[in-house]
């Protein structure tokens, strides 16, 4: 299960919205990044949700369906608010 997102965005602004979205992502990347990858586990259920992003692509996956479906309403949420 994944979802991607693309468009005319840069790396930043991509790691900007996952670090407002999910735990433990640092605040900043660095300046020479070409993508940036992380994975996270639900300490509920086991599942692994993954996050690749690069300049013009962020893509979400998970074992979840559930999980994709926040994270695809949290997204919208964010760009909207943004």
């Amino acid at each position: 299960n994944t979802i991607t997102f693309v468009g005319s965005v840069s790396l930043v602004i991509f790691h900007e919205w996952v670090a407002a979205l999910l735990p433990g992502v640092p605040s900043r990347i660095d300046e020479e990044s070409v993508g940036e990858e992380y994975y996270f586990q639900s300490v509920y259920s086991g599942a692994v949700t993954f996050c690749y992003m690069k300049k013009n692509e962020l893509t979400f996956g998970s074992e979840s369906v559930s999980t994709i479906a926040i994270i695809k309403y949290l997204t919208i949420c964010y760009q909207s608010s943004h």
